[in-house]
């Protein structure tokens, strides 16, 4: 093996050529290692100032960031308390708002809205068509939907569902012109300016409606309005009047005092109501109650005026004839010896004449002119009672103030007073006066006392002992007839004739207590009249004496009755009988017929004898009267058999009578209802529309009305007592009465004024017959006894034909009760207006005093707002009886379950005046 081997010197040029490349190539590196730092230097120096200018403008933008900051926080802030002012705008002003998004659903509400939708923060998001509301007769969810899809707003009045009334106003919400993104609704509540709307309309309805004359004037006496109870008084109609000079309807002799009057007015002073005249169209003068008032412009200066006039004519009149009356009373008072007295209610101050303090033992200066003195003289026993009586007649219970009581004498003893009063009231039906008479009856008391005693002495003390002794003797001369010479059997039978005679006497006498008291017992059964009849006969014929008269039933009714005392029947019967056989002559006939009238059974009594002479036909039925005067006079009668028959027919609710002709004979009849199977049933129960009492001892007038009135469609009951009419009205439904104020055993006057002071009878309809042309009390007419009208004898038959007509007008609602429950004044001062001529009317301004009434009082019809300020009028429903008619009277709706229990339901902001008088007398027509 050969080794090679480099030579140094080889190998040096080689690696210094090297070396000087690498050298080279590291200087070139160098160099551009250095040309690329100071390249990077010039960067990093670019850089740096780049970073210097980008730390300078981040020093900027961190000074305007933190600008931006707190103006965001500041409008942050500005934005919270708007915010918060707009959420307490939107409470403080009431105002229940929603807000809607632009899908429809729920993004805020305010807190009023709880009173329409029954919403809470936990349906926020939730789709408003499916939240609930209290507005039943609007779809709000659908006036949502119409307003987003048109962008224009709605505005409606709705009312929910407790009665409140709201301006809905909905909205389409704006963030931009023309750009909408949801819906706003705002509901106001107006439920004060519906019922403000309300009593204006009402109140104009009552300007127009008014039954006074309403007008208004300018400064110039030009009238500018004229309302139609204006027409109705003057006779110009509202075109005719407007623009006419006020001077030119004032007679020339009152223009002077109405120009200044309305210089008065127009100054703003105060003037009170005075009377004045005015001229109609046709002439007449009226006199007229006069109030003014100015009107004013909003800067309070007046501009006219405004007068409510009221047409006093037939007012003035009336308290001329009262004025006259009352002096025409006065001078009575003086001629009967009576003391008068009159009551301030107001300033409880009082008035005693001198006659009535003479009546105490009392000389005018000794008793002071006050209430009190009164109270102080009445006996303890009796105060109570006396104040009892004075309530019932002030709160108009009792029409008439009528007491007897006790008043104590200057001596310290007692005397029995009778005192009569009437109160006088004002335009608004409240009592300010009582003023009446004392008569002093202590006397008449005596006299009773003596009589009651006389009474029960005769009852008790001879009526027994009598009738022993009848007996008695009777047994005796059975006894020993046979033993006694014929003389003596005369003696016992004259004794025994003379005790029965003082019996019947007796029990006459007590016959005749019992009527005149109202005590006469009757006992009702039925009783069948041909055995009634042939049981009466029986007894006569056993006791007769007079066998040559005969006894004949010429007609008979089997088998049908009447409800009455068998006994007193019976009674009646033997007189007419027996008077008829002691008025025949020997060898003649009494006939008796049985026959049956429309409603009655008439049982007659026919005799052959002299007849009664026309001068003693007025007294036949008197006490201590024999009809036959041709006859000598009847030892064995007391002259008190007919009275009693009389009383005891009028106690049955029938009727006596008789006819008779000289020389020929007299029939004397009784009617009496009658009942066959079940006809007297159905005459009591059923009820006649047209129905009338008349009550007269006039048989030819009776008939003659009866006549009448069945020609014109009205049923008629007779009867000829006073006594009776009470007991008749209680037990038969009649539509009026009329009166004759001449009957037996009362007055007419007293008669109706019994009438008026019974609940059930107070506003029956009556209609008076008399014979005088100028009677006493005529003034009454349509005052405090409410006659239809007053009529003189012989009766015109269009006239009562036409009072009938009236009467049974005002029957068919004037007699009812309304109980009007309303918290709105002007609202129950309208409908009391309406209805003041057709009903009676009680107003209870909440359910507290609502309740009070009906538990004080029975109505025929109930008139019900339901917006009390003590709760709803529902809550009365529970506590009215069934039957009650009811009107709703509201701006509430009703709901329809509730609706089934009323009779009607009237809205009251669309109602006209003659709507609610349609319905209410509908209403009461059919109760």
């Amino acid at each position: 093996m050969v080794s090679s081997k480099t030579p140094d010197n080889d190998s040096a040029p080689d690696q210094s050529k090297k070396s000087d490349q690498s050298v080279h190539e590291l200087e070139k590196r160098v160099s551009e290692q250095k040309r690329e730092l100071e390249n990077s230097q010039e960067c990093l120096e670019n850089t740096n100032e780049e970073l210097l200018i980008a730390c300078r403008e981040m020093k900027l933008i961190k000074s305007e960031l933190a600008t931006i900051k707190a103006e965001n926080q500041q409008k942050i802030r500005e934005l919270k308390e708007l915010n918060d002012d707009v959420y307490n705008m939107l409470t403080s002003s009431q105002l229940a708002t929603i807000f809607l998004d632009e899908k429809l659903t729920l993004r805020k509400f305010t807190p009023h809205i709880n009173e329409i939708f029954r919403i809470s923060d936990s349906e926020l998001g939730s789709p408003f068509h499916k939240l609930s509301h209290l507005l039943p007769d609007v779809n709000v969810a659908e006036t949502v939907k119409t307003v987003q899809e048109t962008c224009l707003s709605v505005e409606k009045e709705v009312q929910s569902t407790v009665g409140k009334w709201y301006l809905m106003r909905v909205l389409p919400y704006c963030v931009a012109e023309k750009i909408f993104t949801g819906v706003v609704l705002t509901f106001i509540d107006i439920s004060e300016r519906k019922k403000a709307e309300e009593s204006m309309r009402l109140l104009a309805t009552v300007v127009r409606d008014s039954n006074d004359a309403i007008t208004v004037q300018n400064f110039e006496g030009k009238i500018t309005f004229w309302n139609t109870g204006a027409e109705r008084i003057y006779g110009w109609t509202r075109a005719e009047a407007v623009g006419m000079i006020v001077h030119d309807i004032i007679p020339k002799a009152k223009q002077q005092e109405a120009l200044e009057f309305a210089v008065r007015v127009m100054s703003g002073n105060n003037v009170e109501t005075f009377e004045t005249e005015r001229i109609t169209k046709d002439g007449r003068i009226l006199t007229i109650s006069l109030t003014a008032t100015t009107l004013k412009d909003k800067n309070g200066e007046p501009i006219a005026m405004a007068t409510t006039e009221r047409d006093v004519t037939e007012r003035k009149k009336i308290e001329e004839r009262l004025r006259t009356s009352e002096e025409r009373y006065a001078l009575a008072a003086r001629g009967s010896n009576d003391g008068i007295w009159d009551w301030d209610i107001q300033t409880n101050a009082a008035y005693f004449s001198p006659r009535w303090k003479e009546m105490l033992g009392y000389a005018d200066h000794e008793i002071q002119n006050k209430f009190e003195q009164w109270e102080k003289l009445i006996h303890p026993d009796d105060l109570e009672r006396l104040r009892r009586a004075i309530k019932s007649h002030l709160s108009g219970e009792i029409l008439l103030f009528e007491v007897k009581h006790r008043l104590k004498h200057k001596n310290g003893s007692y005397r029995w007073m009778l005192s009569r009063a009437l109160c006088i009231r004002n335009n608004d039906g409240v009592p300010i006066r009582m003023a009446g008479s004392q008569t002093d009856i202590t006397e008449r008391k005596r006299i009773e006392e003596i009589k009651n005693e006389f009474i029960s002495l005769i009852s008790s003390e001879l009526r027994h002992p009598l009738t022993s002794i009848s007996e008695y003797l009777g047994y005796l001369r059975d006894e020993v007839i046979g033993k006694l010479s014929r003389q003596a059997k005369d003696f016992f039978t004259m004794a025994q004739n003379n005790c029965l005679r003082l019996l019947r006497v007796i029990n006459d006498i007590l016959d005749i207590e019992k009527i005149e008291t109202g005590t006469l017992d009757l006992k009702r059964e039925e009783v069948e009249v041909m055995s009634l009849i042939e049981e009466t006969l029986a007894d006569i014929r056993d006791g007769s004496e007079n066998s040559s008269i005969s006894y004949v039933i010429l007609k008979a009714l089997p088998g049908h009755k009447i409800i009455g005392d068998r006994i007193r029947l019976r009674q009646v019967l033997e007189n007419l009988i027996i008077n008829a056989t002691k008025s025949s002559p020997p060898d003649s006939s009494i006939e008796l017929s049985v026959t049956a009238l429309d409603y009655d059974i008439r049982i007659a009594v026919r005799d052959y004898g002299p007849g009664i002479p026309p001068e003693l036909h007025d007294h036949v039925f008197s006490k201590f009267s024999q009809a036959d005067a041709s006859q000598p006079k009847d030892e064995n009668g007391t002259g008190l058999g007919l009275n009693i028959a009389k009383a005891i027919v009028e106690h049955h609710d029938g009727h006596i009578g008789f006819e008779t002709e000289l020389g020929i004979g007299t029939t004397f009849y009784v009617d009496l209802p009658f009942r066959k199977r079940d006809q007297f049933a159905i005459r009591v129960s059923g009820r006649d529309r047209r129905r009338l009492l008349i009550c007269t001892d006039d048989h030819l007038v009776a008939n003659f009305l009866a006549r009448i009135l069945d020609e014109s469609g009205s049923s008629t009951d007779i009867i000829s007592s006073g006594k009776q009419v009470k007991k008749r009205l209680t037990e038969y439904e009649y539509k009026a009465i009329v009166i004759d104020l001449m009957l037996p055993h009362q007055i007419g006057i007293e008669l109706i004024r019994d009438i008026r002071e019974s609940e059930i009878t107070a506003r029956m309809p009556i209609i008076v017959l008399f014979a005088s042309t100028d009677p006493e009390g005529l003034h009454l007419r349509g005052g405090i006894f409410e006659i239809i009208d007053w009529m003189t004898k012989p009766i015109d038959n269009d006239r009562i034909i036409e009072a009938v007509k009236v009467a049974l007008s005002k029957s068919s609602t004037k007699g009812k009760r309304i109980l009007h429950v309303e918290d709105n004044e002007e609202v129950a001062m309208m409908i009391r207006a309406l209805l003041r001529r057709h009903a009676y009317m009680t107003h209870a301004t909440d359910l507290e005093e609502a309740k009070n009434q009906l538990a004080k009082e029975s109505y025929d019809l109930i008139l019900l707002d339901l917006g009390l300020p003590d709760g709803t009028g529902l809550d009365l429903l529970p506590l009215l009886p069934q039957g009650i008619p009811i009107v709703i009277f509201s701006s509430y709706e009703l709901n329809p379950k509730v609706r089934k229990r009323v009779f009607a339901t009237l809205a009251k902001t669309t109602i006209q005046t003659d709507q609610i008088m349609d319905t209410l007398k509908g209403c009461m027509a059919d109760t």
